[in-house]
């Protein structure tokens, strides 16, 4: 019985510590990031091979950034209730926006460069100091997860699905 009863302890805990934990969500990769390193890597290979070498040197670093990206890409809920947006790379800052601070998240098929690296992106709008509203897209792996972590921890967040 004592046993068990452990068990439950431990249960509840592990609960409590969940809720209170960063929540960290990985990009979401579309099939065309993927095309598009291949085919950086191709040319940097051909590049090398007919002595363009310092062509070859630049794609070579472009490749090795996507590849960072690719690596690097994740949004954090933190236990402070902040989203923080991470480039992976370690020279930029990471976007910070209190959840407090979210006014609504549309679901879009957006192009448009962003801290994202699928075209299936959520788009975050947000209060800004000077009483404006900016807005960033993100494209999380576990996109309707975040989205209820999003909407448990502010419940004035609306969602909408632009692409039904």
């Amino acid at each position: 019985m004592y046993f068990l009863m452990a068990i439950i302890d431990k249960f509840i805990i592990l609960q409590a510590n969940l809720i209170t934990m960063n929540r960290i969500f990985y990009s979401k990769v579309g099939w065309w990031y993927y095309a598009l390193i291949a085919l950086m890597g191709g040319w940097m290979v051909y590049l090398f091979w007919v002595k363009e070498i310092l062509v070859a040197f630049l794609f070579m670093a472009i490749t090795s950034f996507m590849i960072k990206m690719l690596t690097g890409m994740r949004y954090i809920i933190t236990s402070e209730d902040k989203l923080v947006i991470e480039y992976g790379l370690t020279f930029l800052k990471p976007i910070e926006i209190p959840l407090s601070d979210i006014v609504k998240i549309e679901r879009k098929f957006n192009p448009l460069s962003s801290p994202a690296l699928s075209m299936d992106r959520i788009e975050v709008y947000f209060r800004t100091a000077n009483a404006g509203t900016k807005s960033v897209c993100i494209s999380p792996k576990n996109r309707e997860e975040m989205i209820k972590v999003f909407q448990k921890r502010n419940g004035n967040i609306s969602y909408k699905d632009n692409r039904k």
